[in-house]
């Protein structure tokens, strides 16, 4: 199988590149740990959806009344809803800087596998709920489909698939066992504050999920197999 385009640009030797491969082979990691990272937030949802509904206004009123009853928490959860992704580009900066200081060809190529990859993520998020138009929490049916506005752009989130395209290269690409234990944590953190918050439905979370894991097709659908 030849090398990726990308590949041939940054490499300078052969050794550059089996490094690579062998590391974005991920043979290590299989559907059981992509399950392990979603799992908790899918798990969560599953049980407010079984509950109130999957959508619809259940959902919203049973979370409006309780963040009357807990400001505290729904102000923390503003916070990690819009500033935790920021924090993991701050990471992913760091990642670059050192790259390049380094000259490290490695996690350049990563890097670059990465931007490409979340771009495309988010541009296909965004086409999608164009396309499919349902109404957010609050919003009455019928759905506006190619109305590609705010309020009818509730599937799927988009946050969460950010969050989720943000934090899924990361473990499987350095392989810490911190990073096993956090990313799930903050997976879980943003998708349940966009639901406590009555920006989604349970179902726009799942959709989040589905389509930020379509990162790891765009990363390492070329490594498998190279060696």
């Amino acid at each position: 199988m030849s090398y990726s385009r990308e590949s041939a640009f940054f490499f300078s030797d052969s050794e550059d590149r089996k490094r690579f491969f062998r590391r974005m082979a991920i043979r290590d990691y299989r559907f059981s740990t992509w399950l392990r990272l979603v799992a908790p937030l899918c798990l969560l949802m599953a049980c407010v959806g079984f509950a109130s509904g999957f959508y619809g206004e259940a959902p919203r009123h049973l979370f409006a009344g309780m963040r009357s009853q807990y400001p505290l928490l729904t102000a923390t959860l503003d916070v990690v809803s819009d500033y935790a992704d920021n924090v993991i580009f701050v990471v992913y900066l760091g990642v670059l800087v050192q790259a390049i200081a380094a000259k490290d060809r490695c996690k350049q190529v990563f890097f670059f596998r990465f931007f490409v990859g979340l771009v495309g993520v988010l541009l296909l998020v965004s086409l999608v709920k164009g396309l499919c138009g349902i109404p957010r929490p609050g919003i009455p049916l019928p759905a506006a489909p190619l109305s590609f506005t705010y309020h009818f752009g509730s599937f799927p989130s988009a946050y969460t698939a950010q969050i989720v395209a943000l934090a899924l290269p990361l473990v499987f690409f350095f392989r810490k066992r911190w990073l096993h234990i956090a990313m799930p944590i903050v997976i879980t953190l943003v998708g349940f504050a966009r639901l406590w918050l009555g920006k989604h439905h349970p179902v726009d979370i799942f959709g989040g999920v589905l389509f930020g894991s379509l990162i790891l097709f765009f990363m390492f659908r070329k490594a498998r197999g190279v060696l």
